[in-house]
């Protein structure tokens, strides 16, 4: 993120523009210098904004790397045929990403099912037909 100038800022419905001045990590936390703020009262109220960035400024991916927003609504498919939902989201965990799957029109049955996001479980990725092909056993 402290590569791009230019932020989008959202938290719920409210959405801020602002230009990146300097930044830097302190453990977890994201310390930002913005252009035309000046005020550290004013500044602590940007606290728990998402920030965005175009995705025409996303730098291009290489071989099986994807971006999770293309990751996002894809239909889940085991190695029997059955569909597990979509891709709702996806979680950080440190070990290795988790796909949030939930159910959809078609599904197999109710559940949200959490699939590790790793080469053994993920068979294929055609974001063209809007699928992902996963080794996952209904049951789990």
């Amino acid at each position: 993120l402290l590569d791009y100038r230019r932020w989008t800022l959202r938290r719920g419905d409210e959405v801020k523009q602002v230009e990146l001045v300097k930044g830097r990590l302190q453990g977890k936390i994201l310390v930002a210098t913005l252009r035309g703020l000046t005020d550290r009262e004013v500044a602590r109220t940007y606290a728990d904004f998402e920030i965005c960035i175009p995705r025409s400024e996303l730098p291009p991916l290489t071989g099986d790397e994807f971006y999770w927003y293309q990751l996002q609504g894809l239909r889940v498919i085991n190695q029997l045929g059955q569909v597990l939902g979509r891709v709702d989201h996806l979680l950080e965990t440190g070990a290795n990403d988790v796909l949030v799957v939930k159910p959809c029109d078609g599904s197999l049955d109710d559940r949200e099912r959490l699939l590790p996001y790793t080469d053994p479980c993920v068979l294929k990725v055609d974001l063209e037909a809007g699928q992902m092909h996963v080794e996952w056993d209904a049951d789990f």
